[in-house]
């Protein structure tokens, strides 16, 4: 079984970064919110929360109201206050090293040059805990413009068709755990490229 208790997304709050692939952890929490009928609401911290039922599990939908960079203070936030661990949560964020849309699933290691995901790691003080890196492709430009900039209309259609994807791997992994859901999904992955 997984240890799955809360999903929580790294992206920056307001609607000018909305659509921007720097959101793809928000913008995949708001789909499985919507998808598993959580509605999203102001916590004890900074950030917002949903909770809802996926196979007979409570589980938490996450997002800071922080912005991407300080991500790990709301997370520690939220972990506090519903006394959870780091072992309980899978962070959900974008990554410029896969090709847009690809997953990839792991249960530790670095920050990758992501400023959100290394916040949650200095935080947290450890780089222990499920994580799930979205394909956003490789920048033609500047990373840092890159990552604010919006999904073309065409882009923004294979990041949703991955992230309706999303309840499969979350079901897999409430089910039948982290080990199974990353040998099914990033082999699945890896076949795509």
């Amino acid at each position: 079984m997984g240890n799955l208790r809360a999903i929580i997304g790294l992206g920056n709050p307001g609607a000018r970064y909305a659509r921007t692939r720097h959101n793809t952890g928000f913008i995949a929490v708001d789909f499985l919110a919507s998808h598993y009928g959580a509605n999203l609401v102001a916590g004890k911290g900074r950030f917002v929360f949903g909770k809802a039922d996926i196979c007979g599990r409570e589980v938490f939908f996450v997002k800071p109201t922080t912005f991407v960079n300080e991500s790990g203070v709301a997370v520690l936030d939220f972990l506090d206050y519903f006394k959870l661990s780091c072992e309980d949560m899978l962070v959900i964020l974008d990554d410029m090293a896969l090709p847009l849309g690809a997953l990839r699933l792991k249960m530790a290691g670095s920050d990758g040059g992501h400023n959100g995901l290394a916040s949650v790691i200095y935080h947290l003080e450890t780089e222990n805990f499920p994580r799930l890196r979205v394909g956003i492709g490789k920048p033609g430009i500047p990373w840092i413009d890159y990552v604010l900039s919006n999904f073309t209309e065409e882009e923004e259609k294979k990041l949703m068709e991955t992230v309706e994807s999303l309840p499969d791997v979350i079901e897999n992994i409430v089910l039948k755990g982290y080990d199974y859901a990353m040998t099914v999904f990033n082999r699945r992955e890896r076949e795509a490229e």
